[in-house]
């Protein structure tokens, strides 16, 4: 079978999604299939690895055309309205991997207002009015008008989590959950307890709520709660967690590391005790949760969106953007090594039965032929 695979963020920029459509490329590659990676991403300096399927990076209009008469099926792990006009007049079937809200909200993940974003288009046109013009907030209602659209003509919407798949109601909705390499992401010896070492990764923008994190620190601190707290990763927000550190006194008790390439992000995953997900945003979920748990990590998560689902109780809970309560679970946790080493265990347990990649690609495969043979019955009946 010959897979188009759409995604605009890929390497060299690094991030979930990037790693999630190399992931799935790989697993189809070992299934058997032929795949090729189109990207709105460029790599002018070359930095990218070498990857054993073809990357196609901003291809024009005639070259996305072959691409998408070359294939048997395409999928979009971002939405493309030139490759969704191209398969439909090739009449090919399309599955779109649905990533984000995108056709909730023109924000795609939101959680702007403080409670879960409802799709409506006049509280959107409200939302995008509070930082866009008038003109841009219509031209980003006009794209979630088609998003609409387009997600009706697919032969199947896969969605990672049930959750998901009861926020955004879509036809042909197919749960699909996400998986990783699970022989990369493997646990080593921890240090020895105290201190509860605590690790966070993500980009540094307000919804992902390492301020959060950076406040219960302040708090473990008041109540004699030893810890060590590495932050990895870079955005916008970086500057604002790392002055809110200083102004709590602990600039030299949080160790901001930055951008880490994946070896290094790997070293600390398997040297910390906990990863925390102090998110406050409508999450469909995370896989850097689920690499942390194939590293032996416990999780502690805000509990919103799907995070409850994707722990499937392996990890703790504590309401979003709540420092205080996550103050709290961070003390059990160092207080009591019997939870720490149960959460452990039961994260790896769900980590290698749920989010095996190789059984993702599998699911895939079964989808791709499915959605297949109903595309040549239509034909045959047209």
């Amino acid at each position: 079978m010959k897979i188009l695979l759409y995604s605009w963020p890929f390497y060299p920029r690094i991030g979930g999604l990037e790693r999630l459509t190399e992931v799935t490329a790989n697993c189809l590659l070992g299934e058997g299939h032929e795949v090729t990676v189109v990207t709105a991403t460029l790599d002018q300096d070359h930095s990218s690895p070498a990857f054993p399927f073809p990357v196609e990076r901003r291809p024009g209009l005639r070259r996305l055309a072959r691409l998408v008469r070359w294939s048997d099926v395409i999928q979009l792990n971002t939405f493309h309205a030139k490759i969704v006009a191209l398969a439909g007049l090739s009449r090919r079937p399309m599955v779109w991997q649905h990533i984000d809200y995108d056709t909730i909200s023109p924000r795609g993940i939101c959680f702007r207002t403080g409670r879960a974003c409802a799709g409506n288009f006049r509280e959107c046109y409200r939302c995008l009015r509070q930082d866009h013009s008038m003109t841009a907030a219509a031209r980003a209602l006009a794209s979630l008008i088609l998003k609409r659209t387009c997600a009706s003509a697919m032969a199947a919407n896969a969605i990672s989590t049930d959750y998901a798949m009861e926020r955004m109601r879509l036809p042909r909705a197919v749960r699909l959950p996400w998986g990783i390499d699970l022989s990369r992401f493997v646990p080593r010896e921890k240090p020895p307890l105290p201190p509860l070492r605590v690790f966070f990764h993500g980009r540094h923008i307000p919804a992902k709520g390492c301020d959060v994190l950076v406040r219960a620190a302040r708090d473990c601190r008041d109540r004699g709660v030893p810890l060590v707290v590495r932050i990895a990763g870079d955005g916008p927000h970086r500057a604002a967690s790392e002055a809110l550190a200083g102004d709590l006194g602990l600039a030299g008790e949080i160790a901001f590391l930055g951008f880490l390439p994946e070896e290094r992000l790997l070293s600390e995953l398997q040297a910390a005790h906990v990863q925390v997900v102090p998110t406050i945003q409508d999450e469909i979920g995370q896989l850097s949760a689920v690499e942390a748990m194939c590293c032996g990590c416990a999780v502690v998560a805000s509990a919103i969106g799907a995070m409850p689902e994707y722990l499937g109780g392996a990890g703790l809970l504590f309401p979003a953007g709540n420092p205080g309560e996550l103050a709290d679970r961070l003390a059990r946790l160092a207080a009591d090594p019997a939870l720490l080493a149960t959460s452990s265990e039961k994260g790896m347990i769900l980590a290698g039965a749920e989010y095996d990649c190789r059984v993702m690609g599998r699911r895939y495969i079964e989808l791709y032929e499915k959605v297949r043979g109903v595309g040549r019955q239509n034909a045959l009946r047209a």
